[in-house]
């Protein structure tokens, strides 16, 4: 079964492991964590299956007596933003994110815009087990509407955040590739309203995706050829539900997107106020790099994006995010928000009257490599186990899996949120280092099999 239920939403593959009886489930047990009262607030991503789950979600909520307001297609952070500005009990979003197509998932959102925290994740799974569950009587059910108006709030939070003089007065060309998922449309509609020319590829939320949906240099040839057909002064690439960024250079050069958060974390360090920085346990160390030139300290959390906005919240951090290319600006959104990334780079280059290729030559040169194996006939705590013994002498992290950091490198060995597998990730100098790290890690696990 591909079911995986974490922090990071109720994942599986449409006609396997999400169906229609997990998925009213997940939403009884929901409805049961929630308070009694307030209505929620739903959108999705361009997915096929995405109409199918709609209606099941709109069925099982009004059946616990609750009213829904649908914004339809749309990002991710729009569905959070809009649970903390309109004052909703809560939000479920459809969306798998950067899985593949046959993918779908729920990811749920409590009254203060922020997703389940483990904490309310613990509760709603042992919700889901006991299926003790209470349902509205026929005259009190709930009702659903529409309203795609947060729409246009979320572009104009951003709006009023940034230096949209500077913005406008750079005339920059941009072209973002949207994937067919649900970010096309808002993009162009923030970029436009920002002063930029605009070229949007695969723009049409069809969920018949261009490629392969994670945005990774690899999947990523058509921004590149068309930011340099177009001779672009920079590429944004969203995933399905625009939580993540990934920049492309003028010269068409998709850049790793752990860049994304070293950008926009130098220039809000540089240009608003200083603060400390957090982020999770895979992201790569450049971030230390660029909050050091500037005396600001780095905590790293468990991976899972509500684990790095509890911890800006509790130590009062302006900016954090994922080096999966997840920007947190928690004075806009309490949550990854691609919209917020693209304005904050923006605003940087504005600024700078520098290309994006020159600026990226001034951060140290690592190389992280993103590797995973299968999760099946693995013995996690075992290899787990061996691993802290192969490395006792070494500076380690336990908090998610297993981080062991050198003088310039580190591994992390830890199991997916978000898939049935277990992800190993290095980060040195070099990529001969990089991967003698991985082969380290690997060469345990073969032991073990």
């Amino acid at each position: 079964m591909s079911l995986k239920a974490s922090i990071s939403g109720i994942r599986g593959i449409i006609g396997d492991s999400l169906t229609p009886t997990v998925i009213v489930d997940y939403l009884s047990s929901y409805m049961t964590l929630l308070a009694e009262s307030g209505d929620i607030l739903i959108g999705r991503d361009s997915r096929l299956s995405g109409d199918m789950i709609t209606s099941l979600v709109k069925g099982t909520v009004n059946a616990h007596g609750r009213n829904i307001t649908d914004i339809g297609i749309a990002p991710t952070p729009v569905v959070l933003f809009g649970v903390l500005q309109d004052k909703f009990a809560g939000g479920i979003i459809i969306t798998a994110s950067h899985n593949p197509k046959e993918w779908n998932a729920l990811k749920l959102v409590n009254s203060r815009g922020k997703f389940l925290s483990q904490t309310e994740f613990e509760k709603l799974i042992n919700l889901y087990h006991q299926k003790d569950f209470r349902y509205a009587k026929y005259d009190n059910l709930g009702k659903n509407s529409n309203n795609k108006s947060i729409l246009t709030k979320h572009i104009n939070k951003i709006y009023d955040f940034v230096n949209v003089h500077e913005i406008n007065r750079a005339n920059f060309r941009v072209v973002v590739d949207a994937v067919n998922g649900a970010g096309g449309p808002h993009a162009v509609n923030l970029l436009k309203k920002l002063g930029c020319d605009v070229i949007c590829i695969n723009e049409e939320t069809t969920g018949l995706f261009a490629h392969n949906p994670e945005p990774t240099p690899e999947n990523l040839s058509q921004l590149s050829e068309a930011v340099k057909n177009y001779k672009a002064d920079m590429g944004f690439a969203l995933d399905p539900d625009a939580d993540r960024l990934v920049v492309a250079d003028e010269n068409g050069i998709i850049l790793s997107e752990e860049l994304t958060l070293a950008l926009c974390i130098k220039h809000y360090l540089t240009n608003y106020k200083k603060t400390p920085i957090v982020t999770n346990m895979s992201t790569s160390r450049i971030i230390e790099d660029v909050a050091l030139k500037y005396d600001c300290e780095v905590f790293r959390v468990a991976t899972g994006e509500i684990n790095v906005t509890e911890k800006m919240e509790e130590i009062g951090a302006k900016i954090g995010g994922e080096g999966n290319g997840g920007i947190i600006l928690p004075d806009i959104n309490k949550c990854r928000d691609a919209f917020v990334g693209m304005a904050l780079i923006l605003e940087f280059f504005s600024k700078v009257n520098k290309k994006v290729s020159e600026v990226i030559k001034e951060f140290p040169k690592y190389v992280l490599i993103k590797d995973k194996i299968s999760a099946k006939m693995i013995k996690y705590s075992n290899i787990l186990e061996n691993i802290l013994i192969e490395f006792k002498n070494e500076k380690i992290n336990t908090s998610d899996g297993v981080r062991i950091d050198f003088d310039n490198k580190w591994v992390l060995f830890r199991k997916s949120n978000t898939e049935p597998i277990i992800r190993i990730f290095a980060e040195a100098r070099t990529e001969n280092e990089s991967f003698e790290l991985i082969d380290s890690i690997k060469k345990i696990c073969s032991i073990m099999d």
